[in-house]
């Protein structure tokens, strides 16, 4: 039998007088919501694991940040992970005298 969940919701009804008289419970079936979180929860461990465990180096850039990089990415350029993710961005690892050339052949689109 297939496992089924359920959200229990509980709100007093008040009489007259302001006191709660008796208390309503509605239920809603939550299984389809509970079976689609099981699966991303799977496929984003899936996901770190792979990243994690990979000697590629894998980032994520946002704003111009790295917002992730793995733990091949920090040793292939000598820093910690800690040391770049939301602390550095891709410019910071091009030098110094090629910033410009980077920068306006990236800004071409």
């Amino acid at each position: 039998m297939e496992e089924r969940f359920f959200g229990i919701y509980c709100y007093p009804v008040f009489n007259k007088e302001g006191k709660v008289s008796r208390v309503a419970i509605f239920a809603h079936e939550i299984t389809k919501q509970k079976q689609a979180e099981k699966k991303l929860l799977e496929s984003e461990e899936r996901h770190r694991i792979l990243s994690e465990k990979s000697s590629v180096g894998m980032y994520l850039i946002q704003d111009n940040l790295f917002r992730y990089v793995n733990q091949a990415f920090a040793q292939i350029f000598g820093y910690t992970r800690e040391e770049i993710v939301d602390r550095l961005g891709p410019m910071d690892f091009i030098v110094p005298e090629d910033r410009k050339w980077v920068a306006e052949s990236t800004n071409n689109d």
